[in-house]
């Protein structure tokens, strides 16, 4: 403990506080804290500040105690909480939890981990609904409905953020969520079906759509017409037979005619990720910056999808991952990469013996790819009960860094860089230029 003589005894209070901001770890803030008095008065703002506070049923006690201790300063800073009690609490640990809440008068991001928390005693959605400062809010469990359609029916904080897993596929956030139509600006909804165009969200940018079933455009552009990012999800097709799923043809069919019928729409929209069947629903006819694609083109169907999907979306960028399959492999480049600034293919290795077969349908469908930039990932991949082989080693003794830009160069128009990376240690880079009529390359790094 400090004696009368230590240096923080003639330091200003405010000069201490500010010395403190300076530590930038919790840990180390706490162990400075300990050291002496005043240094642990000092440092009670900068780590309400510092912390993105989470509690459950066992921190909470401990936690109340400590903002109560030095309430009402500590609550003037604190911004950030998330709320992960899984187990139900003691009705004296209810009491601590909304009065923490209805003390927050600063709080802006609110995190509530497990939804459990809400059905457990009505004044809890009660105190959340109070709350007049979030700009963040996220509910990511799926359960206790009821109170989270109550919570954002008579919420009147600003928010800007949003994040729900619903528990009913069927459930709309476009109405339910229109008290924040003239503030939100990304939102992500998980287990989803739109269907309202009553309601225009013009401020949001950025949207996550996941188990978003039948996702339709007629809703999508008129609910976010200025959207500039979307990720979406539309629910689990992979492997599907197209012929036993006609309503997703019928659903591109519709969504296609509704942009024929209305003209361009989303003109603000950059960059998309989504799986190959989502894209496939979606329909978009467009050009983009970016076009993401998560899943990865495993069989004839996901080829043919993808090739769609390509034929009418124009991007600047596209990241795709392709099975190790010869004839999937031919199938994939053949439309819509002959306009392309950057390229980002990764080759999962699962179980593919001999490479010739690969490497040929791999450089004979880059031949139909222009671009400026390409980027070759060969990716482990673990399958099977087969254990954790690594293929890719395989792939480089087989094939290599330098075989692999000699093959590629020389048939892909116009690319300019190269980059090679087998798994994520063997990592190349290459150069392309023109001599006259001549087509150079060489390692960057060398």
């Amino acid at each position: 403990m400090a004696t009368s003589n230590d240096v923080t005894t003639k330091l200003n209070f405010d000069i201490l506080a500010r010395m403190m901001t300076f530590i930038t770890r919790g840990k180390h803030l706490l162990a400075v804290m300990r050291s002496c008095h005043a240094l642990y008065q000092a440092g009670v703002l900068p780590l309400v500040r510092l912390a993105a506070w989470s509690v459950d049923e066992y921190r909470l006690s401990s936690f109340y105690a400590f903002m109560i201790n030095h309430s009402p300063i500590s609550f003037i800073v604190f911004d950030h909480l998330c709320i992960s009690c899984r187990e139900e609490l003691s009705d004296a640990h209810n009491k601590m939890l909304i009065d923490l809440l209805e003390r927050s008068t600063a709080l802006q991001e609110l995190e509530v981990d497990s939804s459990a928390v809400l059905d457990m005693d009505s004044g809890v959605p009660q105190a959340i609904a109070s709350l007049t400062t979030l700009s963040s809010l996220t509910f990511s469990d799926p359960a206790a409905e009821e109170e989270i359609n109550y919570i954002l029916a008579n919420l009147h904080s600003p928010l800007d953020y949003v994040s729900v897993f619903f528990v009913d596929d069927c459930e709309d956030p476009v109405p339910l969520l229109a008290n924040f139509r003239q503030t939100l600006e990304q939102a992500t909804f998980i287990c989803v079906q739109l269907e309202s165009t009553e309601f225009s969200y013009s401020r949001l940018t950025h949207l996550d759509l996941r188990l978003c079933y039948r996702p339709k455009l007629s809703v999508l552009m008129t609910a976010f017409p200025n959207l500039e990012d979307l990720k979406l999800d539309a629910g689990d097709h992979i492997g599907v037979d197209p012929e036993e799923h006609p309503e997703l043809e019928a659903l591109r069919a519709s969504n296609i005619q509704f942009q024929h019928d209305n003209g361009p729409m989303w003109k603000s929209l950059e960059s998309v990720t989504a799986d190959i069947a989502s894209l496939f629903m979606l329909g978009l006819h467009m050009e983009i910056d970016g076009l993401y694609v998560e899943s990865s083109v495993g069989c004839d169907v996901d080829a043919a999808w993808l090739r769609a999907t390509l034929t009418l979306v124009s991007p600047k960028t596209l990241r795709l991952s392709c099975w190790d399959s010869p004839a999937v492999l031919a199938q994939t480049f053949r439309v819509g990469m002959d306009n392309l600034a950057r390229l980002i293919v990764s080759l999962e290795c699962r179980d593919c013996e001999e490479y010739q077969d690969l490497l040929d349908a791999l450089v004979t469908g880059l031949a139909s790819v222009n671009t400026d930039s390409l980027v070759l990932n060969i990716t482990r991949c673990y399958f099977g009960d087969s254990g954790h082989w690594d293929a890719t080693k395989r792939f480089f003794e087989q094939v290599g860094h330098k075989a692999l830009a000699d093959l590629i160069f020389p048939v892909v128009p116009n690319l300019k860089a190269l980059e090679i990376n087998f798994g994520s240690s063997k990592r190349s880079s290459w150069i392309g230029w023109e001599e006259g009529n001549e087509k150079m390359w060489r390692n960057a790094n060398e």
